[in-house]
């Protein structure tokens, strides 16, 4: 019987069941992968994460798609920043070539960062 039972749960599945139970009350498909969300992240962090992103749908990108993105801003670390030639910077972190993707990437993260001052913020606990 599902009583007892709830008294065995992890505090993880406690959390993880009632994610489940939001996506099952409301029929709502972005609530569908969120009682995983228990499993890979604390309570605290969990509950920040509510806290920040409640009521909004947003996409997670792939471990691909953000390596691509922090092998941009260190490409644009050395040219933009360091003076260093294209050539050389992708020598210096051993990229073998540039890529047609990487460098279209760069070109766009180059045109946000100059477009914008960056200012060095605080960790937040």
């Amino acid at each position: 019987m599902i009583k007892d039972d709830l008294n065995l749960l992890s505090e993880n599945d406690i959390y993880s069941m009632s994610l489940f139970m939001l996506y099952s009350l409301t029929d709502i498909p972005d609530y569908q992968v969120l009682s995983e969300l228990p499993y890979i992240m604390d309570k605290k962090a969990l509950l920040k994460f509510c806290k920040y992103y409640g009521g909004q749908t947003i996409k997670i990108p792939t471990i691909e798609e953000l390596d691509t993105v922090m092998k941009v801003l260190l490409l644009y670390q050395k040219v933009n920043i360091e003076n260093k030639s294209l050539d050389e910077s992708i020598t210096l972190l051993g990229y073998n070539t540039l890529n047609k993707k990487l460098l279209q990437v760069y070109k766009l993260v180059s045109e946000v960062l100059d477009k914008y001052e960056f200012k060095h913020r605080e960790k937040v606990n």
